[in-house]
């Protein structure tokens, strides 16, 4: 299970700077399409994960990181634009999954209707594994909605969600500790906000 943290910006800018320092320059470029540490865009929020047993104290700091978007531009827009990564040590371990399941929750709580993310091609061998699973499961909820060409091809990912909830499971009522989000099959028990620890310090 994980627990994750709400960022500032400042700690967003932090964690960023962290993870490009972890996967280095050609790998950055190569599966995130950055040529230097990434800010946070308008009205984008963004959580920092960690192991729940090791707490957000752990002493190999966070495994990764989600974010999400809505286009501010357009009042009816309806579709939650996901980002996210996971430190180069928690690679292949499900923790992804885990991540964008949640990040699905909280924009299906706040009212989205689809939530999307893209996958560079240049990213291989993620690139070709997601694509391969997506269109050959039967049960998985992501579809694949096209491929973009220029400047940089990636495939574009979408995801229904349906009032509030996931396709596959409600988002669970807020409580006095916090607003808390379930991922999919309870593989994740992420906190909206929760002590962060001493590597990016929370603003109390």
């Amino acid at each position: 299970m994980l627990i994750g943290k709400k960022l500032t910006a400042q700690q967003g800018l932090a964690l960023m700077a962290m993870f490009a320092g972890a996967h280095g320059p050609e790998v950055m470029r190569r599966a995130y399409g950055w040529d230097r540490v990434r800010s946070r865009g308008k009205g984008e929020r963004t959580w920092a994960f960690w192991h729940k047993e090791d707490g957000v104290n752990g002493l190999d700091g966070p495994i990764g990181w989600g974010s999400v978007h809505f286009n501010t531009l357009d009042a009816d827009d309806e579709e939650g634009v996901l980002s996210l990564g996971v430190f180069p040590q928690y690679e292949r371990r499900g923790f992804r999954v885990q991540i964008i399941d949640w990040l699905c929750q909280k924009v299906a709580s706040e009212g989205a209707k689809r939530a999307s993310y893209i996958v560079f091609q240049a990213n291989e061998p993620h690139s070709t594994r997601t694509y391969k699973e997506i269109k050959q499961s039967l049960t998985t909820p992501w579809q694949h909605a096209g491929t973009i060409w220029y400047p940089e091809s990636y495939h574009y990912y979408v995801r229904e969600l349906q009032d509030g909830k996931s396709q596959d499971q409600a988002v669970s009522d807020a409580t006095s500790e916090g607003a808390r989000s379930r991922a999919v099959g309870g593989q994740a028990g992420c906190t909206d906000d929760c002590p962060i620890g001493d590597n990016l310090p929370a603003d109390r």
